[in-house]
């Protein structure tokens, strides 16, 4: 039987034909009865194994925190001198390859290929799993040049104009940033920056936006790759880069058009929005946004960029929406939001309207029921369903004054009952796509200034974090023949516990990011968790993402429901290929560590 190892599976695909001979001749077979220990918590290994057959689990004393079937090994951990950890025991009666240690770590320090697998963090795991994918992403970008992507014309303004000229200039042009003019000198101001100085720096709305901008420009030449465009972004954390044609400055370049232009196709979806005139041009737009996601997930590119795409778009297909039906004078009034996985820029195939308005004073009612029902109706229209729980403009609850909400923080923070954390949980996710943007930052600073202290409240939020655990059986088919032990919910088993956690965090540290990327980053500067954890914590949500988009596009059902549809989210890991069964249960030991740690931080265990 020794003979009949599969040598395909990585990591063993990188070994060398002789080292492949010595393993086969060292290789033992052993079988193990539902029940026994294969490996116990602290003890050393002397065999690494391999399962043939069967289910093994590991468990941190009661709790079983992986699962392994055929195809699946153990303990890698052991063999690179990381301390003897957790127990593994039968679930099912097992035959495994055992390789002995001694032989596998002689090949481990004569092959460094080999080596790095077993050194992989989850985050080059993922890069391995993709790394095929990813040729093909940069193969479309190589010979791609900039100036055949959408550049946005320059618009400039006078370093010594007030912000509140350059927010109006915002608006007019329907732009989220704008050059900066000071004599032969040209920097750049962003809506975030005008928003940051304004609101959470307290800047008047008279101080020169020369001050604000960014004077040191991130440029690259018309000419240049597309490639080298989305390098120097990521180089720099940046959303857009100058463009200019030798010395001159031509315009814009967005890193929604860089990535939009990996598609025949999607890059029209952003032209057809800029161009639209009339509900019916943005209908047409918003219809190609789920070929748009097929294709870019086809080309290979990563689900962070494919939501931050999605995302952007679908918001300026909002936004042009919300114009087209409110008018210039109701929206200079108001301040149009989204939420959900749309609020966190997390959308990557369309979501029910989960939206709302923030009106600086009260509306002629038979007015605001026109817009918000006109708006309501033409989603529909586009292909986006009602909210289940009627999270939408037309609902009055949704569509208040900033005056209005301020009363419904400071009762959900009194109450904290279970009502006014999920309003508090959906509101903390808003952003703006429309009107006045200081609107919300009004509003979100409110919302801070209400729960401030109140510790009942962040511990009665956080909790629902903790509402899913893993159950025992999804990871493997414990029983055979029994479908629904093979089920594995990954949005209640890893999606959610990463995103309502993170966002327990970040709504009790007052942080104005919405995605969850972003939080995770910004927490990482705290004493909250580490640098490498928030990259492990950064990856599994990738994972989670990546596994929810394959199974609706594999299942046909992207042109048609919402986002959220929880059949979408349930998978069978035993339909998964080895490193990504490896790579989910990795995934979900970073969650468990995870939910530790936030019910440690708001000592959910005491309440």
């Amino acid at each position: 039987m020794p003979d009949a190892f599969d040598f395909s599976l990585p990591p063993f695909d990188r070994l060398s034909d002789s080292e492949q001979r010595r393993l086969r001749k060292a290789l033992d077979i052993g079988f193990f009865r539902s029940g026994e220990t294969v490996l116990a918590a602290g003890a050393p290994a002397e065999s690494f194994f391999v399962l043939i057959k069967g289910f093994v689990e590991e468990r941190d004393r009661e709790d079983v925190v992986a699962v392994y079937g055929p195809g699946d090994m153990f303990d890698s951990r052991r063999l690179i001198g990381a301390p003897a950890g957790n127990a593994f025991i039968v679930a099912e009666e097992a035959l495994c390859y055992l390789i002995p240690t001694d032989l596998l770590l002689a090949i481990i320090r004569e092959n460094p290929g080999f080596a790095t697998y077993f050194h992989q963090s989850i985050a080059q795991k993922v890069d391995a799993l993709a790394g095929r994918r990813d040729s093909q992403e940069l193969q479309s970008l190589m010979t791609a040049r900039v100036r055949q992507a959408f550049i946005h014309p320059p618009e400039f303004i006078a370093a010594t104009s007030p912000a509140y000229e350059a927010v109006a200039l915002m608006k007019a042009r329907r732009l989220n940033a704008l050059l900066v003019r000071s004599g032969r000198e040209a920097g750049i101001v962003t809506a975030l920056s005008l928003s940051d100085a304004v609101i959470l720096r307290g800047q008047p709305t008279e101080s020169p936006v020369g001050p604000i901008a960014t004077w040191e420009l991130v440029d690259i030449q018309a000419n240049d790759f597309l490639f080298n465009a989305l390098v120097l972004m990521t180089r720099h954390n940046l959303r857009r880069l100058v463009v200019r044609d030798g010395r001159e400055i031509v315009g814009l370049l967005e890193e929604v058009d860089v990535l939009s232009f990996l598609s025949n196709h999607s890059h029209i979806v952003a032209l057809q929005v800029a161009r639209a005139e009339t509900r019916e041009d943005l209908k047409t737009a918003s219809r190609n946004m789920v070929r748009l996601v097929e294709v870019l997930h086809g080309t290979g590119v990563r689900i962070p960029f494919i939501a931050e795409t999605v995302s952007e778009l679908a918001g300026r297909i909002l936004a042009r929406l919300f114009g087209l039906i409110a008018g210039e004078d109701f929206a200079r009034n108001a301040c149009l939001i989204v939420m959900g996985s749309e609020g966190r820029r997390e959308q990557i195939l369309k979501t029910d309207q989960d939206n709302g308005l923030i009106l600086r004073a009260p509306v002629d009612p038979a007015r605001l029921e026109r817009v918000t029902t006109e708006f309501r109706n033409a989603l529909l229209e586009f292909g986006y369903p009602p909210c289940p729980g009627d999270i939408m403009v037309t609902n009055p609850d949704w569509a208040r004054t900033l005056d209005d909400y301020r009363a419904d923080f400071r009762h959900w923070s009194a109450s904290a009952d279970g009502a006014a954390v999920m309003k508090a949980a959906i509101f903390a996710d808003a952003t703006a796509v429309a009107g006045d943007p200081g609107l919300l930052a009004e509003a979100r600073t409110a919302l801070f200034d209400s729960l401030a202290g109140n510790d009942a409240f962040l511990y009665r939020f956080a909790q629902a974090a903790d509402a899913f655990d893993v159950p025992r059986g999804p990871l493997a088919r414990l029983i055979a023949g029994r479908a629904e032990s093979q089920a594995l919910d990954i949005k209640k088993s890893g999606l959610f516990p990463i995103v309502h956690g993170v966002r327990s965090l970040a709504l009790q540290r007052r942080l104005v990011e919405t995605n969850t990327i972003d939080r995770i980053r910004r927490l990482q500067d705290t004493p909250i968790f580490d640098r490498p954890f928030a990259e492990d914590l950064v990856q599994s949500f990738t994972v989670f993402q990546e596994l929810r988009l394959k199974t609706r596009l594999g299942r046909g059902t992207a042109a048609g429901g919402p986002d959220d549809a929880m059949a979408d989210t349930v998978i069978d890991p035993q339909r998964l290929g080895s490193l990504e069964r490896e790579v989910l249960k990795d995934s979900l030991a970073v969650v468990k560590r995870f939910r530790e740690l936030v019910r440690h931080h708001f000592r959910l265990a005491a309440i």
